[in-house]
């Protein structure tokens, strides 16, 4: 009988199990790196959102405080020694103006304001300042809709600058190695609204409302070449036209009036951030001798002819500047959430708390108007079956 050794020592199967362990540690470390990092992801965008929620509650904050401001003292700064205080807060750099216009100045501990109940988030906010004074008025339209913007100064003012179609609006879609161009013409006929390209800047609709110190109702009605209380100029976009228009002059045309824009946003709207841009020179209201005789302003925009128009308005007088005053202040506030920070600088819109109507009707009696207008003149067909 012989005897058969095996002198094999399973050296391969060691190997393969230390491998497969070594591979099973890596592949579960992998996983519990993502879900670490994943849950650190998760609880800083969680912090992230509420440290914003906390700088917009700053904001909300400093809205009640500007308008208690505009409430208690319409005129601004004055002999009282209190709206003399405010105005001196409001001047965008006083962290705690919301709160000393509030009268809630007992809550601020260590300079933050608390928000919520969470304590988990710890959240607060800190330093929200205001400012009145803005050197511009910015904003968006949509079609059938109409903006007022209250033209108010603390200095006197001449000239109205509007910007219009930012770069934001341009469709970039289908855009290759950079922004589109702006589509414009040389036509000075209005095209249709369907044949209106998203790349073409709308037609700007600017009508002027202003009243001087003695003002009455019948004055809208006094037609005058150099004075005016009411007007309205429609500027169309083109490669050819004027960047200076005169409100006295040019509303008496009745005609569309064309304004040069950039294609490129090179050379229009200062860093080029609008590709049209257009000064406005204002009349005299009826009965004023100097523009220091202006007490009342406003602009009514309105661009029927894009899905959206970014928007600038600036004031000056001849060439020097002048700023809006509460018209629309800017607001930075930072929030805070555990220990991290987000910082919002925004515009508030002061003039929300007055309604400005886009039209009216004030009748006696029954109302009857049905009539059909077309592209032509003799398209106008009255009605034959309106019974009031």
């Amino acid at each position: 009988m012989s005897l058969i050794r095996n002198k094999q020592k399973g050296s391969v199967s060691l190997f393969v199990v230390i491998f497969a362990a070594l591979l099973i540690i890596t592949i579960t470390v992998a996983f519990i790196r993502i879900m670490l990092q994943d849950q650190m992801q998760a609880t800083s965008n969680d912090l992230s959102k509420s440290a914003l929620d906390s700088a917009y509650a700053g904001v909300e904050d400093a809205k009640r405080a500007v308008i208690r401001y505009q409430e208690e003292c319409p005129a601004g700064p004055s002999t009282n020694a209190v709206c003399d205080n405010w105005t001196d807060l409001m001047n965008g750099k006083n962290c705690d103006a919301t709160q000393q216009v509030l009268g809630t100045a007992a809550s601020v501990v260590n300079g933050e304001v608390q928000v919520g109940n969470d304590a988990n988030l710890n959240q607060a906010y800190m330093c929200v300042n205001v400012k009145l004074d803005t050197p511009e008025y910015i904003n968006t339209l949509s079609p059938g809709a109409s903006q007022v913007v209250p033209l108010k100064a603390n200095k006197p003012f001449d000239t109205v600058t509007i910007e219009w179609f930012s770069r934001s609006d341009l469709d970039r879609s289908s855009a290759i190695g950079g922004i589109k161009p702006i589509i414009l013409t040389t036509s000075s006929l209005l095209k249709k609204k369907i044949n209106w390209s998203p790349q073409t800047p709308s037609l700007m609709r600017a009508q002027l409302l202003q009243f001087g110190q003695n003002f009455t109702m019948d004055s809208f009605d006094i037609a005058n070449s150099t004075k005016a209380n009411t007007a309205t100029v429609f500027m169309l976009p083109s490669t050819v036209g004027s960047n200076k228009l005169d409100f006295a002059i040019d509303y008496t045309s009745g005609s569309l009036q064309q304004v040069k824009c950039d294609s490129s946003f090179t050379s229009v709207g200062g860093a080029g951030n609008y590709g049209c841009k257009v000064a406005l020179k204002l009349p005299l209201p009826v009965g004023a001798s100097s523009i220091n005789d202006r007490k009342d302003a406003y602009l009514r925009l309105q661009t029927p002819y894009n899905a959206q128009t970014n928007y600038r308005v600036t004031l000056s007088n001849s060439s020097t500047p002048v700023l809006f005053s509460g018209v629309q202040p800017e607001v930075d506030s930072t929030g805070r959430a555990s220990d991290l920070f987000r910082r919002v600088v925004t515009r508030i819109d002061s003039k929300n708390n007055f309604a400005y109507i886009d039209g009216a009707l004030d009748i006696e009696g029954s109302l009857c108007k049905t009539f059909t207008v077309g592209e032509r003149p003799e398209d106008y067909k009255p009605s034959t079956t309106c019974t009031p």
